[in-house]
């Protein structure tokens, strides 16, 4: 059982980002290019449609994971 608890603390400790991540990820070419994309297209409606759905999808599929 202790090795499952050692598991545990592992993965939430994997899972949670630094700040200096978060910027390092926001401030990559693919980001920057993606952002340029959306807003010479001016596709910023779609694309927040779009995201919403992703992370919804996303929440419920953390709120059904069941612990073993």
């Amino acid at each position: 059982m202790a090795r499952t608890a050692t598991r545990s603390t592992k993965a939430k400790k994997s899972k949670s980002l630094s700040a200096e991540q978060i910027k390092a990820f926001k401030a990559s070419q693919e980001v920057t290019n993606f952002y340029r994309f959306i807003h010479e297209n001016d596709l910023r409606h779609e694309t927040k449609i779009l995201l919403e759905t992703v992370l919804g999808s996303l929440k419920k599929k953390r709120k059904t994971r069941t612990l073993q």
